[in-house]
């Protein structure tokens, strides 16, 4: 059996380099014991630093948030007084999200099915915070009851996922447009890679 070892680092800090490479070959294989180690690590430090950015964020009237929350379409399900609606959230945290409707529940308890695009999802019940209503359509503001812990961990971890998801993309978009876009750092750049 090989054993496969972290590779000595000058000091600690993660490199990005490093944590997008994981991030995508965690996706196509299975992590080496250092680099799940390694990627577990900095996904902590993604969540953290999000925290700390949504906490400098807020408003002097808003509550401070337990969880992290981010603007995402999730497809889900709502079911409440017999009706059941496809809908998408605005928004999602690991204690609750933001979902559009053609109209406010008549009941503060529903039921709720998110299916995410990992193929995994997340139902139970929920209570409605808020309900906030715009000319065609309604917000309404869920917080998710009974979760266990692996309910949550589940959520994080997806958050989690899209974030990084967001993260390399905006990276692979941002160097293609230095690579492409016709200015003379783009064309001596090309030069050098070429």
């Amino acid at each position: 059996m090989e054993v496969h070892n972290r590779p000595e680092m000058t000091d600690d800090t993660i490199c990005n380099d490093e944590v997008f490479f994981l991030h995508e070959k965690s996706k196509l294989t299975p992590l080496l014991p250092w680099e799940r180690e390694v990627y577990e690590e900095a996904r902590g430090e993604v969540q953290r630093g999000m925290m700390a950015a949504q906490e400098l964020m807020r408003r002097p009237d808003q509550s401070l948030r337990r969880s992290l929350r981010i603007r995402h379409e999730v497809p889900l399900t709502v079911r409440y007084s017999g009706h059941e609606i496809a809908a998408r959230t605005v928004n999602i945290s690991s204690g609750g999200c933001a979902v559009v409707l053609p109209s406010a529940p008549d009941t503060d308890i529903v039921e709720f099915e998110l299916r995410f695009a990992c193929g995994l999802g997340l139902k139970g019940s929920a209570l409605v915070v808020a309900v906030v209503h715009h000319p065609h359509a309604v917000v309404v503001c869920l917080r998710f009851l009974d979760q266990n812990e692996l309910d949550t961990a589940l959520v994080d971890d997806v958050i989690i996922d899209i974030v990084l998801d967001h993260l390399v993309e905006d990276r692979e978009r941002r160097v293609l447009e230095l690579l492409g876009n016709g200015d003379a750092f783009g064309a001596k750049l090309m030069k050098k890679v070429s």
